[in-house]
């Protein structure tokens, strides 16, 4: 009875860690508010430029002078490099400035430009370049693109397929490059605190970097042994009894 006793104390689960544990129910939370400030395109920023207009070929002629330029995988990424001096090179216009403009703006420019080649040009800009870095613990580590500039960290575990079981909600790794220094921030996602943190926002080629409970592997394996240990000694048990059984009979 004893040893079934501790067999079953050995099989007993430890309750998971889930996002957001440490929240009170029915709340409100002081939120932080990212400056409200569009990311300006820079040289060497790839970028997608789509223009669609009432002339279906000249639409075709313009989206198709994007360069392929190896991107992360096995298939290639098309789009409009950004040189060293901030241009882009695009059809009917040349050279063209991008460099210190949002991407609306220099969609704006870009329509304005096509007017008088164009009927109602509609143009879509996106950034090709701008992409985190997702991996660790998680389900599905890869790179995630950031075409519009804004994404969240919740947004990135997401991409990543959320955490696997032995992923650590209250230690999650951020690593962000600024002004050739390397930042590290680590992320208790338990904790409502993380929507007070500028952390929360993803910033171009970020790594979020998700550790293992190392204290859930060292109950698992200590479990294990435990459970083997008990088996080995039931086992041995047995066979003396048995064999006492013979003996005396």
């Amino acid at each position: 009875m004893l040893l079934v006793m501790l067999l079953a104390q050995s099989c007993k689960t430890t309750k998971p860690t889930t996002v957001f544990e440490q929240l009170p129910r029915d709340t409100s939370l002081m939120a932080f508010i990212p400056p409200a400030v569009d990311m300006k395109i820079k040289a060497n920023d790839l970028l997608s430029i789509q223009v669609s207009s009432l002339n279906r070929e000249l639409d075709e002629k313009f989206n198709s002078a994007a360069h392929p330029v190896q991107g992360y995988g096995n298939a290639p990424l098309v789009g409009f490099p950004v040189d060293a001096d901030g241009q882009v090179q695009l059809h009917y216009l040349g050279k063209t400035k991008a460099g210190g403009l949002t991407l609306k703006e220099f969609a704006i420019q870009i329509e304005k430009g096509l007017e008088p080649y164009m009927k109602e040009p509609i143009v879509r800009v996106q950034y090709l370049s701008h992409k985190i870095t997702v991996m660790g613990e998680v389900n599905r580590p890869q790179v995630v693109y950031m075409p519009v500039g804004q994404m969240t960290l919740f947004d990135a575990l997401a991409a990543g397929g959320d955490l696997k079981e032995k992923g650590n909600w209250k230690d999650v790794m951020v690593i962000r490059d600024s002004s050739q220094v390397r930042l590290v921030k680590h992320i208790n996602l338990e904790s409502p605190d993380v929507f007070q943190s500028p952390w929360l926002y993803m910033q171009p080629n970020d790594i979020v970097y998700v550790k293992n409970r190392s204290d859930k592997l060292e109950k698992d394996e200590r479990r294990r042994t435990l459970q083997t240990t008990l088996s080995l000694i039931a086992t041995g048990v047995s066979l003396i009894t048995i064999l006492l059984t013979r003996v005396i009979n």
